[in-house]
């Protein structure tokens, strides 16, 4: 192998390793929407309707979800196109927290029922992007 070849190689190696470190870290700052969200959500049950009771069992269903699914849908990064498979992943959870943020803006109400929804949805989106990730990088650095 050539100096040159080595170089290109180890160029595209470091943006693979870049893009995807950035890619799933944006997955952690679409969670902390979250967690932004939630005390104001708390300080006012009357108008969403729902408690910290039920706020708390919505997180646990979210990372029950994220956690039981992310062994399937590792088999399925493995064999689904990730080009395809990682931007339908981003764009689902953009929708799902527009949807979240839009409905107090034109006068819905929050249900409890919302949340379960919604967060179940994206527990279970999640967990594709890690072994996504983890994929992606395998494919780019020598074992």
């Amino acid at each position: 192998m050539s100096l040159e070849y080595k170089r290109k190689v180890l160029k595209y190696q470091a943006l693979a390793f870049l893009l995807s470190y950035f890619s799933y870290a944006s997955v952690h700052i679409y969670r902390e929407f979250w967690s932004v969200a939630k005390p104001v959500i708390e300080d006012d049950p009357n108008k969403y309707h729902v408690g910290e009771q039920t706020l708390s069992n919505v997180d646990f269903t979210n990372f029950m979800i994220y956690g039981v699914t992310q062994f399937v849908n590792g088999v399925l990064a493995d064999k689904l196109n990730l080009k395809i498979l990682l931007p339908v992943v981003y764009v689902i959870q953009a929708v799902i927290y527009a949807l979240i943020a839009m409905t107090g803006f034109i006068g819905g109400e929050h249900s409890g029922l919302q949340f379960y929804v919604w967060f179940s949805i994206l527990g279970f989106v999640q967990s594709i992007c890690f072994p996504a990730f983890i994929h992606i990088v395998a494919n780019w650095f020598s074992q």
